[in-house]
C-alpha cells in the first residue's frame, strides 16, 4: 500500500475489497462491501464490468465516475467469473457464446485491456494473480498523449507475460 499514492482510491472484487479494508485501512476502497445500498450496488456492478467483454473505453467511461484512480484485478476472481455476468450488463458489454481463447482475449480482467486506446490504464504493478491499473485520462485530453513510455508502463515489457491474449 506504500506504492500507492495519497488520495488513491482503489476499486477491486467485494471479496478482495474487503480483504485490503481489513489488513490495510490506509488503502480508500471504492467499492465498500460490508455496506449495502443503492449506490454501493451501483459501484459494484460498475467494477464488475471489468469482467465482461466491454471495451476498455467503456470500463473507464463506467469508473471514472466514481473517481477511481486505480483498479485492482485478480485473475481467479476473472476466471470464475468469465462470460457468466452477461444477463447483468447491457448488450455491448456482454461476450456471448465464443470460443474460450476469444473469450480470455475479450474479458477486460482477462487480456482485454491489452487492447486500450493510449492513456487509459497505466500497468502499475503485475504478478501472476494481480494486477493493478492506474486510470488515466483518454489519450485526446492525456497530457502523455503521444510520448513514448518506458519501463513497466510500456506494453512491450509486460505484453510478453500474457501470452496467447495478443
Amino acid at each position: 500500500n506504500e506504492s500507492l499514492p495519497a488520495g488513491a482510491l482503489l476499486m477491486a472484487d467485494m471479496t478482495l475489497a474487503a480483504k485490503i479494508r481489513m489488513i490495510s485501512p490506509g488503502i480508500r476502497v471504492a467499492n465498500h462491501p460490508q455496506y449495502e445500498s443503492l449506490t454501493s450496488r451501483e459501484r459494484n456492478r460498475a467494477y464488475y464490468r471489468t469482467f465482461t467483454c466491454a471495451p476498455p473505453e467503456r470500463v473507464h467511461e463506467v469508473l471514472s465516475k466514481y473517481s477511481v484512480t486505480h483498479i485492482l484485478l485478480n485473475s481467479n476472481a476473472c476466471r470464475a467469473r468469465i462470460g457468466k455476468l452477461d444477463a447483468f450488463h447491457e448488450a455491448e458489454d456482454r461476450c456471448g457464446t465464443v470460443d474460450q481463447k476469444v473469450l480470455q482475449r475479450k474479458t477486460f480482467c482477462h487480456g482485454g485491456f491489452l487492447s486500450q486506446a493510449p492513456g487509459l490504464f497505466r500497468m502499475e504493478f503485475r504478478n501472476p494473480i494481480y494486477t493493478v491499473l492506474r486510470l488515466g485520462a483518454p489519450a485526446a485530453s492525456s497530457s502523455t498523449a503521444g510520448r513514448k513510455s518506458s519501463g513497466l508502463q510500456a506494453a512491450s515489457t509486460w505484453q510478453p507475460w500474457l501470452t496467447d491474449l495478443r
